[in-house]
């Protein structure tokens, strides 16, 4: 199936609320199912940091750029999907890449946060649980990303940056 740059720019950069010199990540840049998403410092054109996220109905999708092809007239095709793994439905639920399915666990809700401009919020369709920075406010490398019970804290509100 190809989707359409309907979205500003299609490529973006999703940043944690509270520092935006890091990124979600791909990690090491492998395409392999169960690749866990993490954070990690912004290194300009690094296709590793790049995401697409397409607006579907009433919930987004979010594909590792890199697992895209281009199919010419601004339009892609991408194998890979950022899911919580194994469709867990508890906190800790870990943050991966795997192949595209269109399973509810590939689905996020994107919400506008009240009150602070230009910040999201990434509920899974599955699982009713938000995307967060494991350990709170922690920038670093390595970082890792999870699902946990939405406590509206800056660790689970994100930025997205066209490129």
């Amino acid at each position: 199936t190809s989707i359409s740059t309907s979205h500003p720019n299609g490529k973006v950069y999703i940043e944690p609320s509270y520092n935006n010199r890091f990124a979600l990540d791909l990690a090491a840049g492998s395409l392999a199912n169960g690749t866990s998403i993490q954070l990690w410092e912004k290194m300009p054109g690094n296709i590793n940091q790049q995401f697409f996220i397409d607006c579907g109905d009433s919930s987004v999708n979010i594909y590792p750029f890199k697992s895209g092809t281009d199919q010419g007239n601004c339009m892609y095709s991408f194998s890979k999907c950022v899911e919580v793994a194994g469709l867990s439905m508890s906190n800790h639920g870990t943050i991966v890449s795997w192949d595209r399915w269109n399973g509810a666990n590939q689905k996020w809700i994107l919400m506008p946060v009240i009150r602070e401009a230009g910040l999201y919020i990434f509920f899974n369709r599955n699982s009713g649980r938000c995307l967060d920075v494991r350990g709170g406010e922690i920038a670093s490398n390595g970082a890792v990303i999870q699902q946990y019970l939405y406590l509206n804290q800056r660790n689970q509100k994100w930025r997205i940056r066209n490129f």
